[in-house]
């Protein structure tokens, strides 16, 4: 009676041990923090390069292209509205009659870029070096143009309506019909068949 007794008492000591080693009647452990997947950085993008590239009529509206080379690239027709174009490098591309209303430009090259027709209206051309640049009959109104570079731009016809140009460079600058930066047309706005040299000093074009 006795042995009975204490098989008794194992028993049930043996199915809590048999249950310890099947997992049954436990818990499930919650996962620790460590072993949860993290989220990956986010991928840092290089500056595009698209030299020589053929992107007329192109929508790039609202773009981070900054840093971005265009060198010698058709942008002809192309909308690039509200575009992040800081420290670009435009020089010599085509930019006829494209759409770069709002752009971000600050700091951006545009040497010798052939932009007739081209609306620049509301754009941030601030330290924009844009010497020689050929802006026939482009609209210039709203722009912020404090401290670019024009010299030897070709502006006839280009309209400066409430545009800011506070230290910007006009030596040797073309304004033949070229709208005035006031609308009032006084003060030191630009007057038609009026070219400046004003007192800056000039930047460097890089090809």
């Amino acid at each position: 009676m006795r042995g009975n007794r204490r098989d008794r008492h194992r028993r049930p000591r043996r199915c809590s041990w048999a249950a310890r080693q099947s997992g049954r009647g436990h818990k499930t452990p919650k996962p620790s923090l460590r072993a949860r997947p993290r989220t990956a950085p986010a991928a840092t993008l290089l500056a595009p390069q698209l030299k020589r590239r053929n992107l007329a009529g192109a929508n790039l509206s609202g773009a981070n292209l900054a840093g971005a080379t265009f060198h010698r690239a058709v942008l002809r027709g192309a909308n690039l509205s509200g575009a992040d174009l800081t420290d670009a490098n435009l020089n010599k591309t085509d930019l006829l009659q494209a759409n770069l209303s709002r752009a971000k430009m600050n700091g951006a090259m545009l040497f010798e870029a052939e932009a007739g027709r081209a609306d620049f209206t509301g754009a941030d051309l601030s330290e924009a070096m844009m010497g020689s640049i050929r802006l026939t009959a482009g609209k210039l109104d709203r722009a912020n143009l404090m401290e670019a570079d024009l010299g030897g731009a070709l502006l006839n016809e280009a309209s400066f309506v409430n545009a800011t140009l506070s230290g910007a460079s006009l030596l040797q600058t073309r304004l033949l019909r070229a709208k005035p930066a006031r609308r009032d047309g006084g003060g030191d706005g630009i007057h038609a068949s009026q070219s400046f040299a004003m007192p800056i000093s000039a930047k460097r074009h890089p090809a």
